[in-house]
């Protein structure tokens, strides 16, 4: 086994690139994972929402306490802007992610 190193260090610059892309794999996949099991959890929490009140209690709970009466009682023109920024809310997560599996590289 003392041989294992300096087989290691001989094939380094051969190996960075490939262990840099697997932590970043694994970083996106992990990512995207916890928040589909988020988006998926406040989903079964809406299940059994029958009130106003209970259904702000449960977007509060998800971290969208800011969006929480925009969506209960949105007015038609910010219907919209409040699908928008879920969307963007999940989009620049998943963006900020990329962007610093991908700095390594």
């Amino acid at each position: 086994m003392p041989e294992l190193p300096l087989i290691l260090a001989e094939h380094l610059p051969e190996l960075i690139p490939s262990l840099i892309f697997l932590y970043a794999l694994i970083t996106l996949l992990l990512t995207t994972l916890l928040l589909m099991a988020r988006i998926m959890q406040a989903r079964a929490r809406l299940t059994g929402v029958t009130t106003r009140d209970q259904l702000l209690t449960v977007v509060a709970q998800t971290g969208l306490q800011r969006l929480g009466p925009r969506i209960v009682d949105p007015a038609p023109s910010e219907r919209n802007a409040a699908q928008r920024e879920i969307g963007h809310l999940y989009r620049d997560r998943l963006v900020r992610v990329h962007f610093f599996t991908g700095v390594p590289s």
